[in-house]
């Protein structure tokens, strides 16, 4: 007879996995980025690569996630876009008194319109599509499978995708961005916490990324 994993063994399992999958990430960003010489080109092929291993892995469960995202979304629709709204007018809130605080945007944000300044196109793409879709499957799909208690799985994640986004940080002052990155991983994990469905926190990453890059286009970033 197959011993029953416990809940706590699952969320250790799930965590050793995202770390595993973070190292992935990197591994293959800095083989992209080897072969290329070149930051956008080697962002998209070491994203892609990324993502191309992580559904052969979870090709299966992936799969069945896709067929069932009507049934997932079913009634949840406006519930999920009300949350979102709320939490991202938080972060917008929340980066604003920060902005005036340390008078400087958060380290990664500046390291991304940095970026966009070198190569607007094939960054924008990673940002918009590519990023959103890795970073789900990277800190949030593995948490699927650790059965019950989906409310501690949802803090657990939360916290990893913001620590994840301020570990470039420059001093303790730029810190402080871990709040709005908080609510931001909020906005979007909190449809994956309602529907256990990883399509749609993906959904709701790109339409943020999308919304963030077309606003910096429009400005003039």
């Amino acid at each position: 007879m197959q011993k029953k994993i416990t809940f706590k063994e699952g969320l250790i399992y799930a965590i050793i996995v995202t770390i595993a999958l973070m190292f992935l990430q990197v591994l293959c960003y800095s083989l992209a980025f080897t072969l290329t010489k070149n930051e956008a080109t080697g962002s998209i092929i070491g994203y892609t690569i990324d993502i191309l291993i992580i559904f052969l892995i979870y090709k299966k469960d992936l799969i069945k996630d896709a067929k069932n995202i009507k049934q997932a979304t079913k009634n949840n629709i406006k519930h999920l876009l009300l949350a979102y709204i709320i939490l991202t007018i938080l972060v917008y809130i929340v980066n604003l008194i920060l902005y005036n605080i340390t008078n400087d945007l958060s380290a990664n944000e500046n390291l991304i319109r940095e970026s966009l300044n070198n190569n607007f196109v094939l960054r924008s793409l990673s940002i918009c599509l590519l990023t959103p879709i890795a970073e789900e499957l990277t800190f949030r799909y593995p948490f699927k499978f650790a059965k019950r208690n989906n409310t501690l799985k949802f803090i657990i994640y939360t916290l990893i995708f913001a620590l994840m986004h301020v570990v470039v940080s420059t001093s303790l002052l730029d810190l402080l961005y871990i709040i709005p990155y908080i609510f931001l991983s909020m906005s979007i994990g909190y449809s994956f916490y309602k529907t256990n469905n990883i399509y749609t926190s993906m959904f709701f990453h790109i339409i943020n990324n999308t919304t963030a890059i077309i606003t910096l286009f429009l400005i003039g970033g």
